[in-house]
């Protein structure tokens, strides 16, 4: 490719790969606010189970 054509073909390249990483990323940020919320779930049950056996006992 010459001239102006090279030059859009780059920054298409890089925009479809900004594109690609910024998905990505928030993709994975999702993924680990859920790893999160579960965990934070689990302490929850964890402290309301505890809570109640104390109360039974």
């Amino acid at each position: 490719m010459r001239g102006p054509m090279r030059h859009f073909a780059g920054l298409c390249g890089w925009f479809c790969a900004w594109r690609a990483s910024y998905w990505l990323s928030a993709w994975q940020g999702r993924q680990d606010a859920a790893e999160d919320a579960a965990a934070r779930y689990r302490l929850w049950l964890a402290r309301a189970g505890a809570f109640s056996n104390r109360d039974r006992g």
